[in-house]
């Protein structure tokens, strides 16, 4: 059993993850998955049952990604609950945030912001959410944006994208945890906390182009 502290919450995030998944974390599933698997972890996100929602999000089945047979998402349903660790458990077992309601087109950040959820909402937009994706009546987060928290995410979105909400170089650092696997995770300095995933400010990679400049790409958040 491996605990790390999740990112942005005063609770300890336990979950039994496999070595071998670590790196994987932050790149979503590819499997279609089955949505009666899904429908399991939804049921879970909707009691708030957090011990079996940890429990089930390990398993090797498992696609977060892939909506339940009634179209529910569990990162869109974890937003509805106004609580960051289930947000962030899933994000930090690969879920994609750009993910969308398949009847509403609703994507997490727009639910984030329609319900005044700045602390949700940053860890979205940090993770790569975009607040012009449109939702099929036409609607972005964007368009909903209303509080003054709310709006100043937008702005330093605006300004500078993802990288608005990195941490500064050298935050994160690679940690070994001191069960039997000595599983790496990467660790806070500043704060104290540990993920498994990769953070954002550690994700950046040069890319070299033949016929042009290289570039630097974040391949968790896609930004170039």
């Amino acid at each position: 059993m491996r605990t790390l502290r999740a990112v942005g919450t005063g609770v300890l995030l336990c979950a039994v993850l496999s070595a071998t998944l670590l790196p994987d974390l932050a790149v979503a599933q590819d499997s279609a998955g089955d949505p009666t698997v899904s429908a399991k972890l939804v049921d879970y996100i909707l009691k708030k049952s957090w011990d079996e929602f940890v429990t089930e999000l390990q398993r090797e089945d498992m696609d977060a990604n892939q909506p339940s047979p009634t179209g529910k998402l569990p990162l869109c349903e974890a937003v509805k609950t106004r609580e960051l660790k289930y947000v962030d458990a899933l994000i930090q077992h690969g879920v994609t945030v750009s993910v969308k309601e398949p009847y509403t087109g609703a994507s997490p950040i727009l639910i984030a912001f329609q319900n005044n959820l700045p602390d949700i909402a940053r860890m979205l937009l940090a993770y790569g959410a975009d607040p012009e994706a449109q939702a099929k009546n036409g609607k972005s987060a964007k368009d909903v944006a209303s509080s003054a928290a709310i709006k100043d995410l937008l702005d330093r979105w605006m300004k500078d994208g993802p990288m608005a909400f990195e941490d500064k170089p050298g935050t994160w650092v690679k940690a070994t945890s001191a069960t039997h696997d000595q599983s790496e995770y990467w660790y806070n300095k500043d704060t104290q906390e540990g993920r498994w995933n990769l953070p954002p400010s550690c994700s950046w990679q040069r890319v070299e182009h033949q016929d042009a400049h290289a570039l630097y790409v974040n391949y968790v958040t896609g930004q170039v």
